[in-house]
């Protein structure tokens, strides 16, 4: 399964909806009255830490590169653009194979 673009971001926002609050422990009896005004507290895990942070930079990264489209293009209109054609289908395969895998 490939998870790019919009998908890897539908896909990470799924799981940080799920990120739960962990469990407290029970605080300790030591004969002292507990006051209750503390109020809850949540604990995230590091995985959820990295997902929300991954999670933001994806809301910030631009979905077009405007700059490196602007190069490719202007490449393309001066003939200077070339394609290795061994690094195309080299990157055709490995992404194909790893699609199979997943």
């Amino acid at each position: 399964m490939e998870i790019t673009g919009k998908n890897l971001t539908t896909t990470l926002q799924t799981y940080a909806g799920k990120v739960q609050q962990a469990p407290q422990p029970a605080p300790a009896d030591n004969g002292k009255e507990q006051s209750s005004a503390k109020g809850d507290t949540v604990s995230l895990s590091r995985e959820a830490k990295e997902i929300s942070a991954i999670r933001q930079k994806l809301e910030e990264t631009p979905d077009i590169r405007e700059g490196k489209v602007a190069e490719i293009k202007n490449k393309i209109d001066t003939g200077t653009y070339n394609v290795d054609g061994q690094k195309a289908a080299s990157a055709i395969l490995k992404e194909s194979l790893i699609n199979q895998i997943v």
